[in-house]
C-alpha cells in the first residue's frame, strides 16, 4: 500500500516538475513577447516624435515659402529697377567708346614712348656691363696687387724676424762685453783699461765709427787718471738697478705665468661647469620624457577605465529590465 502511494506521490512529481517546465517555457514566451511590446512601444514613441518634428518643418516650410515669395516679388522689382539701369548704361557705353577709342590713340604713343625708354635702357645696360667688365679687371689687378702686397709683407716681417733675432743676440753679446769690462774695471788686480784693446774686443760684437772711438778714448783717459769713485759707485747703482729691472723682469713674468694658469684653471672650470649643466639638460630631458610617458600611460589607464565604467553602466539598464521578468 505504501509502495503504491510512493509510486503516486513519484507520478506526482514527475507530472509537477513536467508542469514547471511547461509554465518556465510559457514564462520566457511571456518574457519575449514583452519585449517585443516593449520594442514597439518604443518605435511608436519614435514615430510620434518623427511625425512631430515633420509638422515642424512643415510649418518651417511654409513659412519659408512665405520669404521666398516675398523675395520673388522683390526680385522682379529689382529686375524692373535693371532693366531701366540697363538702358543707361547702354547710352553710357556708346559714350564710353568714344573715350577708349581716344585712350587707345594715346596708349599708342605711351608704347612708343616706352619702346625708346627700352632701347635706352638696353643701351644703358650694355655700357653697365662693359663698364662691369672693367670694374673687374680692375678688381683682378687690385687682387693681385694685394696678393703681392702680402707676399712682400711676409717677406718683411721674415726680414724684421731675422733682424730680431740678430738683435738679439747682439745684446746678449753687447751685455756680455759691458759685464766684463764692468768686472775689469772694478778688479784692482787688473791692469787699467786700455781703448784700443777695448775698442779691439767690441769690434768683434758691432762695427764702432771713429767718432764713437774718440769720445770713448778720452773718456777712459779721464778715467785713468781720476780713478773716480764716484763714477765707480754710479756704475755700481747702474748695475744694482739692471739687477732690479731683471728681478721686476722676473716677477712680472712669473705673474704672467700665474695668470695663464689661472685662466687656465678657470676654462676647465668653465668647461666642468659647461658638462655639468649639458648633463642637466640632458636629465631634465629625460626626467620631462619620463613624465610625459607617465602622464600619457596614465591618461590610457583613465581613459580605459571610463570606457569600462560606461560599458558597465549599459549594462546596469538592461539588466535592471532584465531583472522583474521572472516574477512575472
Amino acid at each position: 500500500m505504501m509502495e503504491k502511494e510512493l509510486l503516486n506521490c513519484y507520478k506526482e512529481i514527475d507530472y509537477l516538475r513536467d508542469q514547471l517546465i511547461f509554465r518556465s517555457k510559457e514564462v520566457n514566451y511571456l518574457n519575449e513577447h514583452l519585449h517585443d511590446l516593449e520594442f514597439k512601444l518604443a518605435e511608436s514613441r519614435n514615430l510620434e516624435e518623427e511625425v512631430n518634428s515633420l509638422r515642424d518643418e512643415l510649418c518651417m516650410s511654409k513659412s519659408e515659402h512665405l520669404l521666398l515669395l516675398q523675395e520673388l516679388e522683390s526680385k522682379e522689382i529689382e529686375l524692373q529697377c535693371s532693366s531701366l539701369t540697363l538702358e543707361k548704361l547702354e547710352e553710357t557705353i556708346s559714350s564710353l567708346t568714344l573715350e577708349s577709342l581716344c585712350e587707345i590713340e594715346s596708349m599708342k604713343l605711351d608704347i612708343t614712348a616706352l619702346e625708346q625708354a627700352l632701347f635706352d635702357a638696353m643701351k644703358i645696360q650694355e655700357e653697365s656691363i662693359q663698364e662691369k667688365d672693367q670694374l673687374k679687371g680692375i678688381i683682378e689687378e687690385s687682387q693681385f696687387q694685394s696678393q703681392s702686397a702680402k707676399e712682400n709683407v711676409k717677406y718683411i716681417e721674415k726680414q724684421n724676424e731675422d733682424l730680431r733675432e740678430k738683435f738679439t743676440a747682439s745684446e746678449k753679446s753687447i751685455k756680455d762685453f759691458f759685464q766684463s769690462t764692468k768686472e775689469r774695471l772694478e778688479s784692482e788686480d787688473e791692469q787699467p783699461l786700455n781703448a784700443m784693446c777695448f775698442f779691439a774686443e767690441l769690434s768683434h760684437v758691432l762695427p764702432v765709427s771713429n767718432e764713437v772711438r774718440n769720445c770713448f778714448d778720452a773718456i777712459m783717459k779721464k778715467l785713468e787718471l781720476s780713478q773716480n769713485v764716484n763714477l765707480i759707485d754710479k756704475v755700481e747703482g747702474m748695475g744694482k738697478q739692471i739687477h732690479q729691472h731683471e728681478d721686476v723682469v722676473k716677477q712680472l713674468k712669473e705673474e704672467l705665468k700665474q695668470e695663464k694658469l689661472k685662466a687656465k684653471e678657470e676654462a676647465e672650470d668653465l668647461t666642468q661647469e659647461m658638462a655639468e649643466l649639458r648633463y642637466k639638460m640632458t636629465c631634465l630631458l629625460d626626467e620631462e620624457r619620463n613624465r610625459r610617458v607617465c602622464i600619457e600611460q596614465a591618461s590610457l589607464q583613465r581613459i580605459s577605465e571610463l570606457e569600462a565604467q560606461i560599458k558597465r553602466d549599459v549594462k546596469k539598464p538592461a539588466s535592471n529590465e532584465m531583472l522583474p521578468l521572472p516574477g512575472l
